[in-house]
């Protein structure tokens, strides 16, 4: 008996080891594997990284050279050199052009005479220096004219360069010269879900005298334009060095990055910049070793089938007790377990089907009831209304407090709906700020006791970490059967129907009617005609004057826009503007009236006209846009029309929106001594600490403080008030909207003599505009 227990002790224990020897193999092997992948993986993802900047490099060097070769083509650059008149030249629109329609949006163009002498500059005005004093590429171009494409350091930037001999009638006269930056490059690595960044070596850094983008690690140039942040602190941290110097790939697990370097090569093969390359290890796909992860787990299944097969081998020989025991330890295991997976899939389900901040149901919960609802009223003959409710002005609640308020005001929101629906009722959160509601059962008649509740409560201030906050709803109402007979269409006309509600002023309900998928219709129709009217030129600019009315002289000139459109006649703005913002075309509206309006500055300046200062209203979009000011900057050189010439009339909506990237654009502004205007002040959400850090010139006091002046008490004090605010911060102000004698007169004795409306003149077309000077000469 003995002999037998040590007999099956000693096989348990061969059985132990051979289980463990195995379970070792397994997960060596399986590591050596893993790694082994990953290394392939990061291999492939580095020559990838180096196949895409080699062919963007090549490109770009290609293209320059394509576009200097075109324009050796131009007759006019040769007639110009031959005649030593460079005013013959004017290749801004080409530059114009490239930067509209490709991703060249640096490029310059230099015109050299044989004798190497510049004689056009597309970057500046200055000419006729002789080039070749400090560069010998052009020495060498002299005495051996041919095509050369290089990349060199200049003191601004690294850049590609080509070079193309100019010949009359088989004689070398000159070349043209064209220059582009490596900003495209970095822009379409990005694309490719590859940042880069671009260091220029440090033996150039006495060259780069005027670096544009003014930022050096270590000597080296950081030639990459709105390169990341954290990129550049990173490269900062690690030294230069650690980067020039790696042979294929290098990975910074902490910093989930794989990183990769790109040599610039100089026509003697010698390293001259290098693009650093990063590649988010998180967009990594590692099927293969999810795989080899796979295969460990059935090899620890398979090791555990083997261990139970033996220990019911032993269970038949002599451990039935124990292997009852284990058995009983083996169904309660069971029987938790199962307990534990149903509360996880219960857990699962709940998850899945309501909002993780709110704890409503979400999307899909509701429309799930929502079908229900429609069978059970369809079988019953009973009714159903839907709500669709939009929070009022939430946007400004996450930008002025932060996303972590908003949060918490979306949860307050919700406890309160909770306390007006029933049980059969189902209230839901879809997303953002959007709430829906089914009533089940209920007429027009008690739907609106319902939403009157709902709109008194929501009346109530709301205190969030100590922050009143005031907000109301955009309700929208559809009802089953009237409005529609399956779940989408009642949603899409409930939401419908909210929007007209917010159209109306917010802060109230509307119910479902047929004029309003009418009016959706007609929407949609416009938004088609507002981009033919770009493509066929139909809008027209107005000049309204603004006038010092102590004086009496015309002070300046607001540009409006109007629509003459060919089949419905004059389309007043506040008809296509919204639409045009809602469907991203607001811009090229924008730069159309800019470009527009400064031609006809430029006209009426050369006819001997003094109009002033010229108002161009830019909205919030046109100022998000990179750019803006360039485009701006190249319109008032190309028209020659002097920026201290030009104001920009901002929305009072600025004051809340992204103020980092606005402030930048205004600052721009302020250097050109561009005037910058709040438009129609007073009636949006300003602050004073918000005027207090932007730019501004000038406020502009909004129409509807003016209609009733002088006899309303209220817009009087209003109107004293800001006067008060625009002398205490020392900004120009001027009144909108003066359509009487009694309003100007009240307005110059209040400290504001600068106007505009129509007791001095209407909106004028440029056609018109001359005659009217004329007449106020």
């Amino acid at each position: 008996m003995i002999k037998k227990v040590i007999k099956n002790r000693t096989l348990i224990l061969y059985i132990s080891l051979a289980f463990i020897m195995w379970m070792s193999i397994g997960y060596f092997f399986t590591k050596y594997r893993v790694g082994q992948l990953t290394t392939e993986k990061y291999t492939e993802i580095t020559k990838n990284m180096h196949k895409e900047i080699r062919t963007l490099v090549k490109e770009k060097a290609e293209t320059v050279l394509i576009i200097a070769m075109s324009i050796s083509n131009n007759n006019q650059i040769k007639e110009a050199i031959l005649k030593k008149q460079k005013m013959k030249l004017d290749l801004n629109a080409f530059s114009l052009s490239l930067q509209e329609n490709t991703s060249l949006s640096d490029i310059w163009i230099q015109v050299v005479n044989k004798d190497g002498t510049s004689l056009y500059r597309s970057w500046t005005k200055k000419n006729g220096d002789d080039l070749k004093k400090f560069r010998i590429d052009v020495t060498q171009m002299i005495q051996n004219p041919t095509i050369r494409s290089t990349i060199s350091v200049g003191k601004f930037d690294l850049t590609f360069k080509s070079m193309v001999p100019l010949y009359e009638s088989g004689k070398f006269i000159g070349f043209v010269e064209v220059i582009a930056k490596f900003n495209s490059i970095a822009t379409k690595m990005s694309n490719k879900d590859y940042d880069s960044i671009l260091l220029v070596d440090k033996k150039y850094k006495r060259q780069l005298t005027k670096a544009f983008t003014k930022t050096f690690i270590e000597d080296y140039y950081v030639a990459t334009l709105n390169a990341k942040p954290e990129l550049v602190e990173y490269i900062e941290k690690k030294g230069v060095k650690a980067f020039i110097n790696i042979n294929t790939y290098l990975v910074d697990n902490n910093f989930s990055k794989l990183i990769s370097m790109y040599p610039v090569m100089d026509i003697n093969g010698e390293k001259m910049g290098y693009f650093t390359m990063f590649y988010d290890l998180n967009n990594t796909e590692m099927q293969s070793v999810n795989k080899d992860e796979f295969r460990l787990f059935l090899l620890f299944i398979a090791s555990f089938m083997i261990s139970l097969a033996l220990f019911y081998y032993f269970y038949l020989k002599n451990y039935e007790t124990f292997i009852n025991k284990l058995n009983d330890e083996l169904e309660n295991m069971v029987v938790d377990k199962t307990k534990e997976i149903q509360s996880q899939n219960d857990e699962l389900e709940y998850v899945a089907s309501h909002d993780p901040l709110t704890k409503l149901p979400n999307r899909m919960l509701f429309i799930d009831r929502l079908k229900q609802s429609i069978k059970s009223a369809e079988r019953t003959g009973g009714c159903l209304c839907v709500l669709f409710l939009d929070l009022d002005r939430f946007k400004e609640v996450n930008d002025t407090y932060g996303h972590d308020i908003g949060d918490k005001l979306l949860q307050a929101v919700a406890t309160r709906l909770r306390t007006q629906v029933r049980e059969v009722d189902t209230i839901s959160r879809l997303g953002g700020d959007e709430f829906t509601i089914s009533l089940v059962d209920s007429s027009s008649k008690q739907t609106m006791l319902v939403v009157d509740k709902i709109v008194s409560l929501m009346a109530k201030v709301f205190l969030i970490n100590e922050i009143e906050i005031y907000t109301t709803f955009s309700i929208g109402i559809s009802k089953f059967p009237e409005d529609g007979e399956t779940y989408d269409i009642l949603l899409r006309n409930a939401d419908t129907a909210m929007y007209r509600a917010k159209e109306r002023g917010k802060n109230t309900y509307q119910f479902y009617n047929f004029k309003m998928t009418e009016l959706i219709v007609e929407k949609s129709k416009l938004a088609l005609e507002i981009k033919r009217a770009l493509e066929n030129d139909e809008f027209i600019p107005y000049y309204q004057p603004k006038v010092n009315a102590n004086t009496s002289k015309i002070i300046g000139m607001e540009a409006l826009i109007r629509w003459e459109h060919p089949e419905y006649g004059f389309i007043t703005p506040d008809k296509f503007i919204p639409v045009a913002e809602e469907i991203g075309l607001i811009n090229k509206i924008d730069l159309w009236m800019m470009k527009k309006t400064i031609s006809d500055m430029s006209k009426l300046q050369k006819n001997g006209f003094e109009i002033g200062v010229l108002s161009l209203n830019f909205s919030m979009q046109l100022l998000e846009d990179l750019n803006c000011f360039e485009n701006l900057q190249l319109l008032l050189k190309k028209f020659q029309v002097n920026p201290k010439d030009i104001e920009v009339e901002i929305p009072e909506t600025v004051l809340i929106g992204n103020q980092e990237k606005v402030i930048s654009v205004l600052n721009k502004f302020r250097e050109l001594k561009i005037v910058i205007s709040i438009d129609d002040f007073g009636t949006g959400y300003s602050s004073l600490s918000y005027l207090k850090l932007l730019p501004i010139d000038k406020l502009k006091i909004d129409r509807s403080f003016v209609d009733d002046l002088p006899d309303d008490k209220n817009d009087v004090a209003i109107i004293k008030a800001i006067i008060a605010l625009a002398q205490s911060l020392k900004m120009d102000l001027i009144a909108e909207g003066i359509e009487t004698k009694e309003q100007a007169d009240f307005l110059v004795k209040a400290g504001c003599p600068n106007h505009q409306g129509y007791y001095y003149s209407k909106p004028i077309p440029f056609d018109k505009l001359e005659s009217f000077l004329k007449q106020s000469i």
